[in-house]
């Protein structure tokens, strides 16, 4: 399962719709392959959801994320765990073990900033 999560110096990144980055790796079998990460290129917001479906994503882990960038993403078929931090490599480990949650309390929010710029 091709797996993709924002990234930022090792850590999911909070603000998925800004995320210049994204870790990819390939989730089968209980272990994690391929691990790369791949540029935005600049594309933001509801681009990314075109962006990781040409890439061929399965899978998106994330933190906060907008109740309309979900269901583009699951409506394309791609599997969504939202409110997930910290370390990418370890978020990736548990959805290798079956072990990851998702929180979908954490949709539609994100701690990296005060939102009242929105």
């Amino acid at each position: 399962m091709l797996t993709a999560v924002p990234y930022l110096d090792g850590m999911i990144f909070e603000h998925f719709g800004k995320t210049e980055t994204f870790a990819l790796c390939r989730v089968e079998e209980g272990e994690i392959r391929d691990f790369c990460t791949r540029s935005t290129e600049g594309q933001g917001h509801a681009a990314l959801a075109d962006l990781l479906i040409g890439w061929g994503v399965q899978a998106v882990i994330c933190g906060g994320c907008g109740d309309r960038m979900i269901a583009l993403l699951q409506n394309a078929g791609i599997r969504v765990y939202p409110g997930n931090t910290g370390d990418v490599r370890e978020a990736l480990r548990k959805l290798a073990r079956g072990t990851l949650r998702a929180d979908f309390s954490a949709v539609g929010h994100c701690s990296c900033h005060d939102h009242t710029e929105h």
